[in-house]
C-alpha cells in the first residue's frame, strides 16, 4: 500500500503497478540491485505499458528506484551502512515533527481513527497475520503525517519511510506479538498507543518524544547508529539476529 500520488490524481492503472512493485519488495521478491523491466511488469499485470511507465517514473522521481544511463530497466539503490544511517536520521526528524504537529491539530475523529488502527494492528499481530499487520502499521504512520497537515513533510515522508522499511525487513522483519501489551512486553501497538495518548492530550513534546522512542526501539535504527556493525550485517558477515 502506497498512499495515492499527486493528491489522488495518479491514474488507477499506475497506482496498481505501484502497489504491485511495493508488494514485491514487502515479500522480499525484489531486492536492492535487482532489475525491474517495464515490459516484464506489463506482461505480469496484463496491462499496457503507459501505466507501468508512469508508475516507474514516479518511483524514480521519489528516489525509491533508479535507472542508469545506457542500461535497461530500473532498480532499487543498493543498501549501505551510510544510507541506513541517513534514512533513519531523516525519519527521526520527520516523524518527530509530524507527531508534534498532529498533537496540535488532531480532531476527535482523527484520534478515534488512530485508536481504531491501533486496535486492528494488535488484533492482526496476535492472530499472526503479518501482511495485514504491516499494512495497518503503514496506515498508522501515514495517518499521523496527514493529521499533522504539512504537505511538504508528507511528500518527503513516503519515500523515506519505505526506504527505512527495506532495512527493517533486512535486519529483522516485523514480528507478530506473542503476548498482549498489558503483560509488560515492549511491542509496536503499545508504543503507538503512547503516541496517540500524547496526541489526544495535545502534548506536542510528549508526542514527539513518544514517536522518537518508538523509532529508537527498532533493531534497524539501533544498528544504523553503529556504522561498522551495520556494514558487517549488510554484507552478511554477521547475522542480523545478533543485534540487540
Amino acid at each position: 500500500m502506497w498512499p495515492s500520488a499527486s493528491g489522488g490524481d495518479f491514474p488507477p492503472s499506475s497506482q496498481a503497478v505501484l502497489d504491485y512493485i511495493l508488494d514485491l519488495i514487502e515479500d522480499l521478491r525484489l531486492m536492492p540491485g535487482e532489475p525491474l523491466y517495464e515490459t516484464t511488469l506489463a506482461s505480469e499485470l496484463g496491462m499496457g505499458r503507459t501505466g507501468v511507465r508512469n508508475a516507474l517514473t514516479f518511483l524514480e522521481g521519489t528516489g525509491f528506484l533508479e535507472s542508469e544511463p545506457g542500461k535497461r530497466g530500473y532498480r532499487m539503490p543498493g543498501l549501505s551502512a551510510q544510507d541506513m544511517e541517513d534514512v533513519f536520521s531523516m525519519r527521526a526528524l520527520l516523524e518527530g515533527e509530524a507527531a508534534s504537529a498532529a498533537a496540535r491539530k488532531a480532531t476527535l475523529d482523527d484520534v478515534a481513527h488512530l485508536r481504531h488502527l491501533n486496535e486492528m494492528e494488535e488484533s492482526f499481530a496476535l492472530s499472526n497475520l503479518p501482511r495485514e499487520y504491516r499494512s495497518i502499521n503503514l496506515e498508522f504512520h501515514c495517518s499521523i503525517v496527514r493529521i499533522g497537515g504539512n504537505s511538504y513533510l508528507e511528500r518527503v515522508f513516503h519515500p523515506v519511510f519505505w526506504r527505512s522499511r527495506l532495512y527493517i525487513m533486512f535486519v529483522g522483519r516485523f514480528q507478530p506479538l506473542v503476548a498482549p501489551a498489558d503483560q509488560g512486553i515492549t511491542n509496536t501497538p503499545l508504543e503507538h498507543r503512547r503516541i496517540i495518548d500524547a496526541i489526544e492530550s495535545r502534548d506536542q513534546e510528549g508526542a514527539k518524544e513518544a514517536a522518537l522512542a518508538h523509532l529508537r526501539d527498532t533493531r534497524a535504527f539501533r544498528l544504523s547508529l553503529d556504522g561498522d556493525r551495520a556494514a558487517k550485517v549488510l554484507s552478511g558477515r554477521i547475522k542480523a539476529e545478533e543485534i540487540k
